[in-house]
């Protein structure tokens, strides 16, 4: 294949695609009191990322709206725990300061869609799912004025997928 071929094939799938589908498993914390599950419990998840950098800078913006005024000279941003290892328009992946083998995919998803949740290796009955619910340690990740940004180890991401325009 010509260099000119190759060239022409990557224009393609570029402007062919439309987003980047990231499907994750992760530990689900649980609380302990009273709760019947004593084993480790997975979420696995699906997370869409929009290949456009307008639909970023358009995120960037109202993000900073939105946190302009908790962190001012009275309230100074608090130092993070990672320093960015390699940026793109559509996502940032980020390294632990203390550990370099620690990598993490920061995005903010255009959409997710939970899988399922599993136990032992075993997929949740609905039982089960109901319990996990119940007993799920939630973190206040975000409210409605703030945006969705995930912080996704990559050992944790177990498929990534381009998604064509045609396919959706």
């Amino acid at each position: 294949m010509s260099e000119l071929e190759l060239l022409q094939e990557a224009i393609q799938l570029v402007s062919d695609v439309s987003k980047l589908e990231i499907t994750t498993t992760v530990e689900t914390k649980l609380l302990k009191t009273g709760n019947p599950i004593k084993s480790k419990v997975i979420s696995n998840m699906k997370y869409y990322i929009l290949l456009d950098s307008s639909f970023k800078e358009k995120l960037n913006k109202n993000y900073f709206d939105v946190i302009k005024d908790k962190y001012s000279e009275d309230n100074p941003k608090r130092e993070t725990w990672f320093k960015t290892f390699f940026n793109a328009p559509n996502a940032t992946i980020v390294q632990h300061k203390t550990n370099d083998d620690s990598l993490y995919l920061q995005f903010i998803p255009h959409s997710s869609e939970f899988i399922n949740y599993e136990i032992d290796g075993v997929v949740a009955n609905e039982e089960q799912i109901e319990i996990i619910q119940n007993f799920k340690q939630t973190k206040n990740q975000s409210t409605s004025d703030e945006l969705n940004l995930r912080l996704i180890k990559l050992e944790n991401i177990k498929g990534i997928k381009l998604v064509k325009r045609n396919e959706e």
